[in-house]
């Protein structure tokens, strides 16, 4: 039943398989597929996007090792570390919220005031 030569357990590999956006898989690397379909091997997922920066003359002269990053290459290959969490705006806004709540409850004797104790009072004078 189903063994390798001589009767030996089939021989097994993990290996690391990439899914490309499928913009990117589908649009503007155009069709790609590699040994595994839309499932990209390292090398594979490597060689589509080395190919397309060079199609693009993307490599500085002076620098083969850097890549300029056009729009394409930002929006789905490059992002940034902070994926989640709230925005800049959010932060912003839970800040001033805050400082208004500290204004509201003043501090209780013998504790040190909150953060927005003196922006409140700043803005009270």
């Amino acid at each position: 039943a189903g063994g390798g030569a001589g009767g030996a357990p089939p021989a097994y590999a993990v290996l690391e398989l990439f899914k490309l956006p499928r913009p990117m898989r589908d649009g503007w690397l155009g069709p790609l597929r590699g040994e595994y379909g839309e499932y990209l091997k390292a090398s594979e997922a490597r060689a589509a996007l080395m190919a397309y920066v060079r199609e693009r003359e993307l490599e500085p002269a002076d620098d083969r090792r850097a890549v300029v990053v056009d729009e394409q290459l930002r929006r789905h290959v490059y992002r940034s570390r902070r994926r989640s969490g709230a925005s800049k705006q959010e932060r912003r806004d839970a800040r001033r919220e805050a400082k208004a709540h500290d204004a509201d409850f003043p501090a209780l004797p013998g504790s040190a005031p909150g953060p927005g104790a003196a922006a409140a009072a700043a803005a009270a004078s």
